[in-house]
C-alpha cells in the first residue's frame, strides 16, 4: 500500500487494508462503505490453461461488481497521456440485450474526453468460403446498428468509426485496439457462474480481452442484474 501510495503523490485518497476470506467480501464491504461507482484493477494477464488462475481475483471480482470494472492488464503501458485523457475509445459490442449501458459509458468518456469513438463487432466464420446467410446479418446491416448503437452523436469530436471483424472475437477486438491505438475498451458483461462463459461476447471473450488488451479494458453490468 506505501508503493501504492506513492504513485497518487498529491492527488487527495484514503487507504483502507481489510481482511476476510477472500479479495472480493473485502472490495463489496468497502464499495459499500465509500459509495464508489468504479472499481480498478490489475490482472497478471494469464491465457490458456492458466487463464483458470484469473478466477480466484479479477474474475471473480469482474462478474460480482454492481459497478463498473476498469481492468489493467500487464500488455498496458506503465505511464498515461500527461493530462490523463482518452484520445480513442474503443466500444465491442454484440447488440446483445443490456449493451446499451456499455454505449452509454463509452459515448460519455468520448465526450467528455473529445476523443475519438470507434466501434467494433466481430462476426464469427461458420464455414469456409462465406457466412451463414441465414442466421448472420449482411455487414451493411451490422454497420448500420452499429451506428445505431452511439445515439446524438452530433455532440461529439466526430462521427465514430464503425467496423466489421471476422474472425474469434477477442483476437479481433485485441488487433484493432492495437491497430487504432485506442487507450481504452468498452465492453458490456452479464451477470452468470463465470465471466469465461457469460459475456455480451462470445465464451472467454472478456478474459481474452482483459489479458492481452494494450489499454484498459471498462466491464460494464447491464443495469437490474444482481451481484453474483
Amino acid at each position: 500500500m506505501q508503493r501504492v501510495e506513492e504513485r497518487l503523490g498529491d492527488l487527495q485518497h484514503e487507504t483502507i487494508v481489510t481482511r476476510g476470506r477472500d479479495v472480493w467480501s473485502g472490495v463489496q464491504a468497502s464499495l459499500k462503505q465509500l459509495g464508489s461507482d468504479l472499481i480498478v484493477l490489475g490482472t497478471h494477464g494469464r491465457t490458456g490453461l492458466r487463464k483458470l488462475l484469473m478466477g480466484s481475483v479479477a474474475e471473480r471480482v469482474l462478474r460480482s461488481s454492481a459497478v463498473p470494472v476498469m481492468t489493467v492488464g500487464p500488455a498496458v503501458a506503465c505511464e498515461l497521456a500527461s493530462d490523463g485523457k482518452f484520445r480513442r475509445v474503443l466500444l465491442a459490442t454484440n447488440f446483445t440485450p443490456g449493451s446499451a449501458e456499455a454505449a452509454c459509458y463509452a459515448r460519455a468518456f468520448a465526450e467528455q474526453d473529445e476523443a475519438e469513438l470507434v466501434l467494433v463487432h466481430a462476426c464469427k466464420k461458420v464455414r469456409q468460403g462465406g457466412f451463414d446467410k441465414r442466421s448472420d446479418p449482411s455487414v451493411a446491416e451490422v454497420l448500420h446498428r452499429l451506428h445505431e448503437a452511439i445515439p446524438g452523436t452530433d455532440t461529439l469530436r466526430r462521427r465514430p468509426e464503425a467496423l466489421v471483424e471476422f474472425g474469434e472475437a477477442g483476437a479481433r477486438i485485441v488487433e484493432v485496439a492495437k491497430q487504432k491505438k485506442a487507450d481504452l475498451i468498452v465492453m458490456g458483461i452479464r451477470n452468470a457462474g463465470s465471466v469465461l462463459a457469460a459475456t455480451h461476447l462470445d465464451v472467454g471473450t472478456a478474459h481474452n480481452v482483459v489479458a492481452q488488451a494494450p489499454c484498459p479494458v471498462l466491464t460494464v453490468r447491464p443495469k437490474g442484474q444482481q451481484a453474483a
